[in-house]
């Protein structure tokens, strides 16, 4: 049975049960900021799903996720050499980051409402504790891949991104880990179990493990910022032999 909250002591309710009740979702009727900022504080992944054709909250608690300290990533040394062309932003393209990836996925989960209520969060973070970003890669003068994720504190967690030519959705993950570090983020939250994430360096832990270090992590203050254009293979370089 997946439990339906009402509000976000309801929410909060849930997470207390999610074991008993040997579940990885709650859900909940409409989108709001801070019903998401609760959730993703509680280390759930804020998304949307499709109920009985009405779109609902979805808060994702995965029984095993897969986790990755961002100075453990493991870097494909091909690609190294293809690095000079690239550079990668940090929030300056929000916007276009999601309508690329609704117009990249005919399955996007990024149900119009549930960006409104991320849009908000991020347009207005003071007020929350979930603060969502935005990466854009650039190849020259052109976009080629992005994401968009959040942070709770120094834990950071990938939402959803997309790419559009060959190697960029590997390079731009291989940015995103190196500005991580600068910005010493102690862990990198990758949702649930893909083989992409496990030859990248992640690895699977069980939920108490992972709610155990996100507690940890969460307190400590993160900050990610503006940034425009930072050359990758600088990023990479500078990473490797800091």
């Amino acid at each position: 049975m997946i439990p339906i909250a009402e509000n976000e002591m309801e929410i909060m309710e849930a997470f207390k049960i999610l074991d008993e009740l040997d579940c990885e979702s709650v859900l909940k009727y409409g989108f709001d900021p801070m019903s998401l900022d609760i959730g993703s504080s509680l280390g759930f992944l804020p998304m949307a799903t499709q109920l009985n054709d009405n779109w609902v909250t979805l808060f994702k608690h995965h029984h095993r996720r897969c986790i990755l300290k961002p100075e453990e990533f493991i870097i494909n040394k091909k690609i190294i050499k293809l690095l000079k062309d690239y550079t990668i932003s940090i929030n300056t393209d929000f916007e276009y980051c999601i309508d690329m990836i609704n117009k990249t996925y005919d399955d996007s989960w990024l149900y119009k409402d549930l960006v409104e209520a991320y849009r908000d969060i991020y347009y207005n973070d003071y007020k929350y504790n979930m603060k969502i970003h935005s990466f854009i890669l650039k190849k020259g003068d052109k976009i080629v891949a992005g994401e968009i994720g959040y942070n709770i504190g120094k834990v950071y967690t990938s939402l959803t991104g997309y790419h559009t030519i060959n190697n960029s959705g590997n390079i731009q993950l291989l940015a995103t880990a190196m500005i991580l570090q600068i910005y010493d983020f102690k862990l990198w939250d990758l949702g649930m179990e893909l083989p992409y994430k496990l030859n990248l360096g992640g690895r699977m832990v069980e939920r108490d493990k992972f709610c155990e270090m996100f507690k940890i992590y969460c307190k400590e203050p993160g900050y990610l910022g503006i940034k425009s254009n930072m050359n990758v293979h600088n990023l990479v370089i500078g990473g490797i032999y800091k």
